[in-house]
């Protein structure tokens, strides 16, 4: 039995440690791509104000009379090229959120494991958690990060795009900074029983 706890526990201590790096990574993405979606944002509102006539004097556009349309066309190629950036990021933040479902689906095989190999599924596999306290942990953290990458590609297809004033855009902003589907105490609480359970 202690030949099959400590493999348990070896894959465990690997997979936690992935777990985390994954975590570490997403939020590093989260901020990176604040500055980009912000840059999105501005480019859309400077966008407006080709509607704007008050914007572009009479003379203006009599010594230049295509330069609403030019200034259109200009400010849709930058705000796609901000969508690119900021699409980009999301896909790499996507990646992470998959190997973190891959990293609760391999605690749910170990768990399937540990009841075939061990006597007793209830004793601690390092200091004082079941395996099913890891599952559980993993699944409820994993399940946060499917709601906050959901949340993100709403702002990003639907969100950022159609912007209808710079508050709409700064609070569109403030909800990609802050991630509000994470929850801070769940996640610390979970890294906590992980260092206590790992600490030896």
């Amino acid at each position: 039995m202690s030949t099959h706890l400590g493999t348990i526990q070896r894959r465990i201590e690997t997979l936690l440690v992935e777990f985390k790096r994954s975590r570490n990574i997403w939020q590093e993405l989260n901020t990176e791509g604040l500055p980009a979606a912000s840059k999105l944002v501005n480019s859309v509102i400077q966008s407006r104000y080709s509607d704007d006539l008050a914007y572009w004097h009479p003379s203006l556009q009599k010594e230049f009379p295509n330069i609403i349309k030019k200034y259109e066309h200009k400010m849709n190629k930058l705000i796609e090229q901000d969508y690119i950036k900021i699409s980009v990021i999301l896909e790499r933040m996507a990646k992470q959120y998959a190997k973190m479902v891959t990293f609760a689906q391999e605690f749910i095989a170990i768990e399937k494991r540990a009841s075939e190999v061990l006597e007793n599924v209830e004793i601690p596999i390092f200091r004082t958690c079941p395996i099913h306290v890891f599952v559980k942990r993993t699944s409820d953290v994993v399940a946060m990060y499917a709601k906050e990458l959901a949340l993100k590609k709403r702002l990003v297809e639907h969100g950022f795009k159609q912007i209808s004033s710079q508050e709409n855009g700064m609070s569109l902003l403030s909800v990609w900074l802050n991630q509000p589907t994470l929850y801070d105490h769940v996640i610390q609480e979970f890294d906590d029983i992980c260092q206590v359970e790992l600490d030896s």
